[in-house]
């Protein structure tokens, strides 16, 4: 019935917006058209062409109205827009937009989100924890200074963050159960741990830009994630832990060099991992990965024993390999 209704109400807004339109009035406004990658000013919608405040429309989901990304004949999506696009180089500037939102936020409801929309930087803590919000949708953050955590939102279906950059203390992404679409296209940069734990509906966590976090990452009991990549990522100080997720199939971390502590077990359905660069870390313990033969840990071991003279590993209840006895404290 939603669907249905949703083009209709969209013509009722179109016919009295544009009612009021005159020559006179500048692109990007209220009720006027849109900037030519799709985009109004401030906290407004583009919408077939328009400027549609969608906030005093609430029967509208503005998700059912945005154009296709290859409807565009070429032309960038919002989400793709250019800075100097969103500066008003090419005549798209957004007064609205706020360098630096000096405060923590603890987000409990969709008007909450909508205070910050226009946030480029916030300074504090950004947090998102046991709320009833289907989608975080934030396209201006860049930047979180200290604490980000979205958690414990058991409606929460998407988080589209499409130009985060980097975060402070801890990021963290847990306990969303029927979470399925993370947007992370610029992440690079986490200052502390990243977390990654009981998201049970996320198939793939891709970070295509992540380059170093200055603590551990921690990928764990994710029960339906498939796929793991972030072909950037150089470094992580500490531990790197990819534990207990039983739909993993497959690791891709091409260009990673350094760890402390590489940590892969207990994911029933690996098959295989490319850690191809991995020269410099201290300990490395692949085990319990049924379907992981052992002749790929045992590849790694070698391939970092080239360039190190002592490796404190354990390999052991991965395919065609020996069994594991040993107590689990080991592992930390």
């Amino acid at each position: 019935m939603k669907n249905v209704l949703i083009p209709l109400v969209l013509n009722l807004i179109f016919m009295f917006l544009c009612s009021g339109c005159n020559t006179g009035s500048k692109t990007g406004e209220e009720g006027q058209k849109c900037f030519d990658n799709n985009s109004c000013k401030g906290h407004l919608w583009c919408i077939d062409g328009f400027c549609v405040d969608i906030l005093d429309y609430p029967d509208v989901d503005p998700a059912d109205s945005v154009p296709d990304r290859e409807s565009n004949d070429g032309e960038k999506p919002d989400d793709e827009a250019s800075d100097d696009d969103e500066n008003g180089e090419n005549g798209n500037d957004n007064p609205d937009l706020i360098d630096e939102c000096d405060f923590s936020v603890e987000v409990t409801s969709k008007e909450d989100l909508d205070s910050i929309v226009n946030c480029r930087a916030i300074t504090g803590d950004f947090i998102v924890e046991e709320t009833d919000l289907e989608e975080v949708v934030l396209p201006h953050l860049e930047e979180v200074w200290n604490y980000f955590s979205i958690a414990d939102n058991p409606k929460l279906k998407r988080i589209y963050l499409p130009k985060l950059e980097a975060t402070g203390d801890i990021f963290g992404i847990d306990f969303n159960t029927v979470l399925t679409e993370i947007n992370l296209s610029v992440l690079s940069y986490v200052r502390g741990n990243m977390v990654v734990w009981g998201n049970d509906s996320l198939k793939t966590f891709s970070l295509p830009n992540f380059q170093k976090a200055d603590e551990g990452v921690y990928i764990s009991f994710n029960e339906s994630l498939e796929s793991i990549d972030a072909p950037m990522l150089e470094s992580i100080w500490k531990f790197f832990d990819i534990d207990h997720n039983d739909s993993l199939k497959s690791v891709s971390f091409p260009v990673l060099e350094s760890a402390l502590l590489l940590l892969v077990s207990r994911n029933s359905s690996l098959e295989t991992f490319d850690m191809s660069s991995l020269h410099d870390v201290q300990g490395v313990r692949i085990v319990l990965n049924a379907q992981l033969p052992t002749e790929k840990a045992e590849a790694l071991v070698d391939q970092v024993l080239e360039k190190r003279s002592f490796l404190d590993y354990t390999i052991c209840g991965n395919k065609d390999g020996e069994e594991c006895d040993f107590d689990w404290d080991d592992l930390d």
